[in-house]
């Protein structure tokens, strides 16, 4: 990683301590932060002894070492022949997407447009996919995966041999905590599993335990508009949870399940250098309060969008400060009881 790779994040200029690289804005070295880190330190701990750097700046340059990590990593051995890598997979399911295609095709033209609007938002989805693997300028090459099959999204994204699956398994959280976010808020919400563990994903087959795995885990245990973490995922933040750290973009539910935080990923991700994004928030509580409506006499799929209620409310209330009850599912629409969810899974 150079200073090239995080222009605008960190600059070195002579007149500022010798040359040696900094963050911009600041004269804090970038070697403070990685010595931080490398020393078992978390990012707040780094940002509470250097509050001229800002929390944006720090993850930037924890990003950029990470897509670093994954260059050359791909599925083909060093014949080209197709090989078994050890990968974080994804699979994605769009919740109720057969009830999707019998409400459309119930008025006549609705169906053109209801085609329309899913294409729209698939679109939108994808692209922030796509354009996460296209400003990762690296030297070699990455296969990050991404196949869908109408309703299903398969992300298969590998493991490089001299890194470990943490570092590849926030990314791939990241990428799919917005994808949800983008689909939700055109009400088209997600369920889903991640797994880690052996994979092999190319233009025609995706081949491998992990992926079993994780279709498993979504058919039978994430049952919400949730996308889970397996227990081969979970086992990653093993270390952080055992030093009572919370993991940054996941909570655990009631069930012991750990599930990507997407409203945290995506509205708060510039918080507190800039405003909450308020505008996912908004989406999010007209579209979760769109199918509440429409799902009134079939209380099995209600009770899904319930639970996306309680979580949309239970985030309103992480920051008081920020969000009022204007901003949350009003109580009246909802028949299960408020739910407060939790950091770190019991022990």
């Amino acid at each position: 990683m150079t200073v090239e790779d995080l222009k605008g994040v960190v600059h070195s200029d002579p007149e500022i301590m010798g040359g040696t690289p900094v963050f911009v804005g600041t004269r804090v070295p970038l070697q403070n932060l990685i010595d931080a880190l490398e020393g078992g330190g978390s990012i707040r701990d780094f940002l509470d002894g250097f509050p001229s750097v800002k929390r944006s700046q720090a993850i930037a340059v924890i990003k950029a070492g990470q897509l670093k990590m994954l260059e050359t990593v791909g599925y083909q051995g060093a014949n080209g022949a197709p090989q078994l890598r050890p990968s974080v997979a994804a699979y994605l399911d769009i919740l109720g997407y057969k009830a999707y295609i019998d409400e459309a095709f119930k008025e006549k033209g609705k169906s053109e447009k209801e085609l329309v609007r899913l294409r729209n938002a698939l679109d939108v989805a994808y692209q922030y996919l796509k354009e996460r693997t296209i400003k990762q300028k690296f030297t070699g090459k990455l296969d990050f995966q991404v196949r869908s099959f109408t309703d299903n999204l398969v992300i298969g994204y590998p493991i490089p041999a001299h890194g470990d699956a943490l570092g590849v398994l926030l990314m791939v959280m990241d990428y799919i905590g917005y994808f949800q976010m983008e689909l939700a808020r055109e009400g088209y919400f997600i369920r889903g599993a991640i797994s880690v563990g052996d994979l092999y994903v190319d233009e025609d087959i995706i081949f491998g335990p992990a992926l079993m795995e994780a279709y498993r885990a979504e058919q039978e245990l994430a049952v919400n508009p949730r996308v889970i973490l397996c227990d081969t995922a979970a086992e990653s933040f093993r270390g952080m949870w055992q030093c009572q750290r919370k993991v940054p973009g996941v909570l655990v539910d009631s069930d012991q399940r750990v599930f990507i935080d997407y409203l945290e990923q995506t509205v708060m991700i510039a918080y507190p250098d800039d405003r909450p994004f308020t505008e996912f928030l908004e989406g999010h509580k007209a579209a979760v309060v769109a199918k509440l409506k429409q799902f009134t006499d079939r209380p099995y799929i209600r009770a899904k969008y319930e639970w996306a209620a309680i979580y949309h409310n239970a985030f309103c209330d992480t920051y008081p400060e920020l969000f009022d009850e204007n901003d949350k599912i009003p109580h009246k629409l909802l028949a299960l009881p408020p739910q407060e969810w939790i950091a770190t899974p019991a022990k």
